[in-house]
């Protein structure tokens, strides 16, 4: 049998142990947040970058068919 001092001393124990537990489950927490929230926005980022590309493309395809239709108007004013 335990003495009532030895089982204050486990008593406390483990509730300081519960406590730096609870404590590094609420960082845990928040470090998933954290990179959650990080993981949002680089996702928007990487749309944002989509769209800028299919936005570049498209501007570059209208300008290579303008440069085509000036490259046939010269070529029939020249005829």
């Amino acid at each position: 049998l335990r003495t009532a001092a030895e089982l204050a001393v486990a008593e406390r124990f483990t509730a300081r142990r519960r406590h730096e537990l609870e404590r590094a489950r609420d960082e845990q927490l928040r470090a998933e947040l954290a990179h959650d929230r990080r993981t949002a926005e680089v996702d928007a980022a990487r749309a944002q970058l989509a769209r800028a590309r299919a936005d570049r493309q498209l501007v570059e395809r209208h300008f290579e068919r303008w440069r085509e239709a000036q490259r046939r108007a010269a070529e029939r004013q020249a005829d």
